[in-house]
């Protein structure tokens, strides 16, 4: 009997697997406006993902201790977040997590104390990413703000999503990284002014896109609201390559037998 399952399954698996690798989009088209996000997030190189991990730190006082939220941000690597192989897995986040937030808490009056690692938060992970995308009304500098949200990540029974809103700067060139802004209900909402963040025009824009320029408020609430719209999501070119593949395949297995 000829074997075709093994040439229907080679097929199958190598668009699969490219789709994977592919990781998060980084070149997006929204609302006539073209992104190229590449340098922000590691521009697709081994080297460049391998140097693109981001920390941002948060401190606060709490007398008499002192607690810092650290944020490890990996958008290129497919592996997310380095592991550390001297920690405990209990102590980091579990393989695969893009973004993962470690809570560390001190005694500034006792500094031969090692510090204390309170909670460990896969905040997106790779597996569940689910990127999505939208514009926000909020503009800066004549640009509307490009929101970003990764999903994936659960701590304590709550889903976790990370929230970037890029705003467009063109003075902020080389070497920008995001700026916490804050936590929430389960989501860490960042902010990253940069020159990658201004769009390119597909076409004219409409009138209703023409709006001066607006000045964001520099003070988050108090209590951040609750946005359901996380936007239109990136992973769906995907699943149709995905999809298109596999009838193509099954079409090819007919023909074969």
């Amino acid at each position: 009997m000829r074997p075709w399952y093994s040439v229907t399954f080679l097929l199958l698996i190598v668009p699969f697997s490219q789709a994977i690798a592919a990781g998060l989009p980084c070149k997006i088209s929204i609302r006539k406006r073209r992104y190229n996000l590449c340098p922000l997030f590691g521009g697709g190189s081994q080297e460049q993902a391998s140097s693109n991990v981001y920390s941002v730190m948060r401190d606060e006082t709490t007398p008499p201790t002192h607690t810092r939220y650290h944020y490890a941000i990996s958008l290129s690597a497919a592996d997310g977040v380095p592991w550390d192989n001297t920690l405990p897995a209990d102590l980091q986040c579990p393989r695969g997590t893009w973004i993962c937030l470690t809570v560390i808490n001190t005694r500034p009056n006792h500094p031969s104390e090692p510090e204390r690692i309170l909670s460990v938060v896969p905040v997106s992970k790779g597996d569940e990413l689910d990127p999505k995308v939208k514009l926000l009304d909020e503009e800066v500098g004549g640009n509307p703000i490009l929101q970003l949200v990764l999903h994936g990540g659960q701590y304590m029974n709550q889903k976790q999503k990370a929230v970037f809103q890029f705003s467009c700067d063109r003075s902020e060139l080389e070497g920008t990284i995001p700026n916490y802004l804050w936590n929430w209900n389960g989501t860490h909402t960042f902010t990253w002014a940069s020159q990658y963040a201004c769009p390119s025009f597909i076409d004219t824009p409409d009138d209703d896109d023409k709006k001066g320029p607006g000045d964001p408020d520099p003070d988050p609430p108090e209590n951040p609201p609750i946005d359901e719209d996380d936007g239109e999501s990136l992973s769906h070119g995907h699943r149709t390559e995905i999809w298109m593949w596999f009838f193509l395949c099954s079409l090819f297995t007919c023909v074969v037998l």
